[in-house]
């Protein structure tokens, strides 16, 4: 399984801790998110991402949207190897 670096907008909550917000104060830019991770199931919707594997499981995977993805580029890494007894 390859990893990647995927940079995407993430959608977010603009009130803020405040019950009422100014509304010619509200900044509509989405926050430009950046994550490295394997990819591990891919639907029509989206990317399903983890940042850790081990013998078939995947920790804390989560989803992101195809509509929100910018940009998206396979990262070579290393074999998987242990570290030499000695």
């Amino acid at each position: 399984m390859s990893a990647y670096v995927i940079d995407w907008l993430d959608h977010c909550d603009l009130g803020g801790s405040q019950a009422w917000t100014d509304v010619s104060k509200i900044d509509t830019k989405a926050p430009l998110i950046r994550t490295v991770g394997f990819i591990v199931k891919e639907t029509t919707e989206g990317l399903v991402v983890s940042h850790t594997l081990h013998e078939g499981e995947c920790s804390t995977p989560f989803l992101i949207l195809r509509s929100a993805i910018i940009r998206k580029e396979p990262i070579k890494l290393p074999p998987l190897r242990r570290k030499p007894k000695g």
